[in-house]
């Protein structure tokens, strides 16, 4: 193998956040479940590429707005989006975020940091 040449995963996860933002605008995604876990994959294998946290923001937000706007150009004949395109964008940042700064959790980690707390 060449120095040139990188082993890539095999999924798609831009591919799949887009897919999941469309069936969001669509409504076939109606709680969000299927966006969030395509922004936390996105994410995960972002930062797992050495991406900071802003630039890993900055393509949610580019990726969400093309979709808002491929959306909107299918769409002619309805009058709005069927969720407010910036509240989703604004969703799918917090998911974003939080995914990146999320630390593994060990078992009972919630109850030792509140138990620390109250010493």
């Amino acid at each position: 193998m060449s120095d040139q040449a990188q082993v890539r995963p095999a999924v798609d996860h831009s591919a799949l956040l887009e897919s999941a933002l469309a069936d969001v605008y669509e409504q076939r995604d109606a709680d969000g479940e299927n966006l969030k876990t395509a922004v936390c994959a996105f994410t995960e294998s972002m930062k797992s590429d050495g991406w900071s946290a802003e630039r890993v923001i900055v393509e949610v937000k580019r990726i969400s707005a093309l979709q808002a706007v491929n959306w909107r150009s299918q769409s002619q004949s309805r009058r709005d989006p069927p969720n407010n395109v910036l509240e989703v964008l604004a969703q799918a940042v917090r998911w974003c975020i939080d995914d990146y700064y999320d630390e593994p959790r060990l078992p009972n980690s919630a109850s030792a940091r509140g138990a620390r707390a109250h010493s």
